[in-house]
């Protein structure tokens, strides 16, 4: 018997070793292919049906048919399980007339509520005038509430001949004016309205002369002239304006200017206050 070689003996046993390591490996394989064989042929052909849908909604116009075939099944669940708008109950109103708040929310009585979209109607809400915040909540099965804080009148502005109602911040209410806002005091000029809530929050520190204005007229956007009632004009400077109006207010204690013939006031310089008598009521006076 032929004795075999080194090589002979090597090629013998990495044959013998690569066969019992096939023997071992594919069995495994088999099985682990076996065992996920669900799950594989869930994955193509979720992925069949995904290609396929895309596809689909490719398509021009697809997207929207869809769309609308949805709220169409949506409105007829609505209203088959009646959830659809009965009533819809506001809080906070005052000025703001009902069929404009209706209107803006943009629903009628029937309508199902479960395509209304209450982000948008309180978009719309906010841009009425009178409205400075709302609030709208769906109440099912069958309730709409809204709740909203308005805006309080505080000053007319004219501009370019037009006089409109603003609030405190200098939002815009509306230009539908009654006498019922001809006591609140007039500001004029283009930039009057953005600045005119820090002229008013200055001017109110000093309440006896607050109550007598009842006017405010931004000049060159720099500065205001304020207008008592009586016509006294003020000269208000551009910087430390609270300051200028403290010493006007302790000025009015020692001369009282509202029962004088002061016509202007000029407090533009920190060192010196500058009077303007009404030179034309002291001839009249004179003359009599």
């Amino acid at each position: 018997m032929r004795q075999l070689s080194f090589d002979d003996r090597l090629r013998s046993n990495t044959q013998q070793l690569r066969t019992k390591r096939r023997n071992l490996v594919w069995p495994a394989i088999r099985k682990r292919l076996k065992t996920h064989r669900r799950f594989i042929c869930f994955f193509l052909s979720f992925a069949s049906i995904a290609l396929a849908a895309g596809i689909w909604l490719s398509q021009p116009g697809t997207i929207s048919k869809v769309n609308n075939e949805f709220n169409s099944n949506v409105k007829t669940l609505s209203i088959n399980f009646g959830l659809k708008v009965n009533n819809v109950y506001s809080e906070g109103r005052s000025k703001t007339s009902i069929s404009d708040l209706l209107e803006a929310i943009g629903i009628q009585r029937g309508d199902p509520i479960l395509n209304f979209d209450a982000e948008s109607a309180k978009d719309r809400v906010e841009s009425l005038g009178w409205v400075k915040s709302a609030q709208i909540t769906r109440k099912l099965p069958d309730n709409i509430h809204i709740k909203i804080i308005e805006r309080r009148p505080f000053a007319l502005w004219q501009n370019e001949g037009k006089i409109v109602l603003i609030d405190r911040e200098g939002s815009v209410i509306n230009d539908a004016l009654t006498d019922v806002y001809s006591h609140l005091p007039i500001i004029v000029g283009k930039n009057a309205r953005e600045t005119a809530p820090i002229l008013f929050q200055t001017i109110a520190e000093e309440p006896y002369l607050y109550e007598r204005v009842v006017a405010a007229v931004r000049i060159g956007n720099r500065r205001w002239d304020i207008i008592f009632e009586g016509g006294i004009r003020v000269y208000l400077p551009e910087i430390n304006m609270s300051k200028a109006w403290s010493r006007l207010a302790s000025a009015n204690l020692e001369n009282n200017f509202f029962d004088s013939d002061v016509k202007v006031i000029d407090l533009r310089f920190p060192d010196r206050m500058i009077l303007r008598i009404n030179t034309n009521k002291i001839d009249n006076e004179k003359t009599t």
